[in-house]
């Protein structure tokens, strides 16, 4: 299903859409959903990783919300200077989903 969205924006970002399309040589509806992803992307990437800062969630959960492997999620934690939160509940954890597999 596709859904149209309408948006008024300024003269910089349609410009800066512009390049956008020039360098991928893409038309402007292509664009837009390209610029939309990666925004949408790093939206969710930040968002999972300030809960997993805030011991909201696990690094594996963040993982799943970003849908990026564990080990991806934990270079993104790295980069972002976010410590590594494991605990003996959380080893306890994975010690049980490894010997139900």
């Amino acid at each position: 299903m596709t859904v149209v969205i309408t948006a008024r924006i300024g003269e910089e970002l349609a410009r800066e859409i512009e390049e956008y399309m020039e360098d991928f040589k893409v038309d402007r509806s292509t664009a837009v959903k390209m610029i939309l992803s990666i925004g949408i992307k790093d939206w969710k990437t930040q968002k999972a990783l300030k809960l997993y800062s805030e011991g909201k969630i696990t690094l594996w959960k963040a993982a799943e919300m970003c849908d990026v492997s564990l080990r991806e999620m934990i270079r993104k934690a790295a980069e972002s200077g976010i410590p590594y939160q494991y605990n003996l509940s959380d080893l306890m954890e994975d010690i049980e989903a490894a010997d139900s597999q």
